[in-house]
């Protein structure tokens, strides 16, 4: 057990560390040159588009790889049936990136509407493509590929200046983890025929996740959505510097998931409730040490970053870093309901975060402001975290009943 727990911890250091890298480099580089190089209101504009791509991207390219990844606790699973679904997925995304360039265009030029639609899908693929160090525990090349994706985006940096397309800033990054995936690994390489067999348990179990993670991305990139619809792109250039290390705090979820789900998919045992009082306990301690970092580090950091917006963001760093620390945990115990849950449960838990954004925090953004947007948020949030945490105690008494 403790050697298992060791490797535990190293795996979730390399993994980490190497996502830390990757968004350092999106976060505190490219972000910061675009709001000083294209201004407050087309920054928002920027980080606007950019969440409508995240819900859709993101979205598939999870959804194939946690598809693969839980199936792959049963057997051995193929690449073929992953690239088909990625194949006519790539098709999806690039309508729906096109739909946004055509009801947005006082946005796009046409290179920009290019760059865009391309960014949309290589980021995408690369969602998927970790899924090369998941399956093998390979969590040294897993640091390997964040970095080299966090470098592509320094690159890009100078791109962006020269041409004035901004999403130039992040292509390079996407395209150099996608070659030292296709060079170094084999995930993306085409292995056997497709099976009709096989095809029908994996639709089943990418469609049910495609909900789940389309209700979570909707509402985690929704609130951005959200204050650009109902107050303007200036309270969303707010927001995002407020919550900018609790976002990036949330995001470190990804690749501990993926360590966690790599270990459970070889974990033969079940859910305890002593398991779940820590997980518990851990959520709640974790959760607010979180939100007190990350209001420390945006103290000192963010001034620099942005001097001309801070200000008006300083008095909300607090509550945005706590309700994406709480989504943080959140999303952990998510993927311990994939494992010991199964599917349905989390497209329940994400169906009860989507009908609290939409009971909640819209309400309170349309009559309160911006300030009642920071309170539904966070009233979304733990809601979440608590009925995640109240399907786990079900799960683990069920168990200790039979």
């Amino acid at each position: 057990m403790t050697n298992k727990l060791k490797s535990l911890l190293n795996d979730s250091v390399w993994s980490i560390s190497g996502l830390i890298l990757m968004n350092a480099a999106a976060q505190l580089l490219v972000y910061p040159i675009w709001d000083r190089l294209f201004g407050a209101d087309k920054y928002g504009e920027i980080v606007y588009l950019l969440s409508l791509m995240n819900i859709v991207s993101i979205t598939l390219g999870s959804a194939a790889n946690y598809t693969r990844i839980t199936l792959s606790a049963k057997k051995t699973t193929l690449n073929t049936p992953y690239l088909a679904i990625m194949t006519v997925s790539s098709a999806v995304t690039l309508v729906f990136s096109a739909a946004v360039c055509l009801l947005n265009q006082s946005c796009f030029t046409t290179a920009d509407t290019v760059f865009y639609i391309l960014l949309c899908c290589l980021t995408m693929w690369r969602y998927y493509a970790d899924i090369e160090y998941r399956l093998r525990l390979n969590y040294k090349g897993y640091f390997i590929y964040c970095l080299l994706i966090g470098t592509g985006y320094a690159v890009g940096i100078p791109l962006m200046y020269a041409t004035g397309i901004w999403a130039l800033a992040l292509l390079p990054g996407e395209l150099l983890g996608l070659a030292f995936v296709i060079i170094k690994g084999s995930v993306l390489h085409i292995d056997s025929p497709v099976r009709d067999s096989d095809m029908p348990e994996i639709l089943r179990l990418f469609v049910t996740l495609c909900g789940s993670y389309f209700i979570s991305h909707l509402i985690f990139n929704g609130d951005r959505i959200l204050l650009n619809h109902a107050i303007g792109s200036s309270a969303v250039s707010i927001y995002y510097i407020a919550s900018l290390f609790g976002k990036t705090m949330s995001l470190i979820t990804t690749p501990f998931n993926s360590v966690i789900s790599g270990y459970l998919a070889r974990y033969k045992g079940g859910l305890s409730v002593q398991l779940m009082n820590i997980l518990a306990a851990a959520c709640v301690v974790v959760s607010a040490a979180a939100a007190g970092l990350c209001t420390l580090g945006s103290e000192l950091i963010l001034p620099f970053l942005y001097p001309d917006s801070y200000p008006d963001a300083r008095d909300s760093v607090f509550i945005c870093s706590l309700s994406q620390t709480i989504y943080f945990s959140s999303n952990i115990i998510s993927v311990i309901l994939l494992r010991f849950s199964g599917t349905r449960h989390q497209l329940l838990l994400n169906a009860v975060y989507a009908f609290a954004f939409f009971a909640v925090c819209i309400p309170l953004t349309i009559f309160c402001g911006i300030n009642g947007f920071y309170i539904g948020l966070l009233i979304t949030s733990s809601l979440r975290l608590l009925y995640g945490l109240c399907t786990g105690y079900g799960s683990a008494l069920r168990k200790n009943h039979t």
